[in-house]
């Protein structure tokens, strides 16, 4: 094997480093222990206590974590995936930014992969296009502002089905607000509803 691998000790036996070259991989000082490298564990983690993260993660697979104790994730800067195949239970609130949808030429197109919920504002007469990304399973809401004028109407893209197969009639009131929900049933089937009027 290239390299060298040495076990240091520092002040004392307070304190251990696992080094491999010249790079710290491990460090132990009671009672923390810290991965100073990228941690790659090829089978099941267990942890009897607390497990926190404080840097930024890529994915994390539960269904590859037995956790005893508590995992938890503060100040993390990028947490890109949480995949789990059982039931994930949270203490705390989840909660799901909003982001601003704008119409290109009169033309909406969501982009699913970007946020579960969203916000639009009617200046004019849209179309819904098909979403970008959809994603079975995935549900959330739309919420459907009038601007000043009002008036405003918007059509659906046939990805969109709604109950009695009709698409709604917004509220035309300026400012009005109507929020559609959605569940993505099928890559080309998106279930709506719309709650017309929230004032």
């Amino acid at each position: 094997m290239a390299g060298k691998i040495r076990a240091d000790t520092i002040q004392g036996d307070s304190q251990l480093k696992l080094n491999i070259g010249e790079t710290t991989y491990i460090e132990v000082s009671a009672p923390s222990f810290n991965i100073a490298q990228p941690l790659n564990v090829q089978s099941t983690a267990v942890f009897t206590d607390a497990v926190s993260f404080s840097g930024s993660l890529g994915n994390i697979d539960t269904g590859n974590i037995g956790a005893t104790g508590t995992l938890s994730v503060s100040g993390v800067s990028t947490l890109a995936n949480v995949n789990s195949t059982g039931v994930s239970t949270f203490g705390g609130a989840q909660i799901g930014q909003i982001s601003t949808l704008a119409n290109v030429s009169s033309n909406v197109t969501p982009d699913f992969a970007s946020n579960n919920f969203f916000t639009l504002t009617l200046d004019g007469n849209l179309t819904f296009q098909a979403p970008l990304n959809i994603s079975t399973g995935q549900a959330g809401v739309i919420f459907l502002v009038q601007d000043g004028t009002g008036s405003r109407t918007a059509s659906f893209n046939t990805y969109y089905r709604f109950p009695a197969q009709t698409a709604p009639t917004l509220t035309t009131t300026p400012d009005a607000v109507d929020m559609l929900t959605y569940v993505v049933k099928s890559s080309t089937e998106i279930l709506c509803d719309v709650v017309l009027d929230i004032r």
